[in-house]
């Protein structure tokens, strides 16, 4: 199965009326290319670290191929001026997982949620323990993930971390009880005891500039 590509932005917007524009030149592109928003907003919650950008978007693609085949035509060309005109961005291109469902049943339904992140890894040996113990918890709230490599392409900008990764909830509130799970709570210290790590959490959709 092939795997999905994604293009994730992270935004500081100057001049709102300008980046309007890109938005509605670019959406048109974006469909021809196959892709989809699947989050575009400013509803940003710093979890920690240094992912300080006022508004992330993720695009998704059906391949890798197509997402770098979107970001490099030439219709993009004046639309990527645009958008660098009015505002300040990081862009990474990054291969995701497969879109196979995991088995794991959504715990509720509502607007998606997604967490967006980068570890630089202190130490290895943490890493089977995690692993072993964190599916059976997650599979609780639905989770899904997105992005998980450390493979990937700066286009614009900084992404100053080792790898990536990109969880996918079905609602806000099946995040915040997975964030909160006391079964996953001291997996989450060991992760952060043995990595430096810069975390984000904002709802799919698309929200106007």
């Amino acid at each position: 199965m092939t795997k999905p590509g994604y293009l994730v932005f992270g935004i500081d917007v100057d001049e709102p009326h300008i980046f309007r524009q890109y938005g509605q030149g670019a959406g048109p592109l974006l469909a021809k290319f196959g892709g989809a928003v699947l989050s575009a907003t400013n509803r940003i919650e710093i979890l920690d670290g240094n992912l300080s950008r006022g508004r992330a978007a993720v695009l998704k693609f059906p391949s890798l191929e197509r997402a770098r085949a979107f970001w490099q035509a030439p219709e993009y060309t004046p639309l990527k001026a645009l958008r660098e005109s009015c505002s300040r961005s990081d862009v990474v291109l990054v291969e995701g997982t497969t879109d196979e469902d995991p088995g794991a049943a959504p715990a509720d339904e509502g607007t998606p949620h997604y967490m967006l992140g980068g570890n630089d890894t202190k130490d290895l040996s943490w890493i089977p323990e995690y692993q072993a113990k964190v599916p059976p918890i997650s599979a609780r709230y639905g989770l899904k993930a997105l992005i998980a490599s450390d493979q990937f392409d700066v286009l614009d900008g900084r992404w100053d971390r080792q790898s990536m990764i990109l969880l996918k909830f079905p609602s806000e509130d099946a995040y915040r009880r997975f964030w909160s799970d006391p079964d996953y709570l001291p997996l989450k210290t060991l992760r952060e005891d043995n990595t430096e790590g810069d975390h984000i959490t904002f709802p799919g959709g698309y929200d106007p500039i």
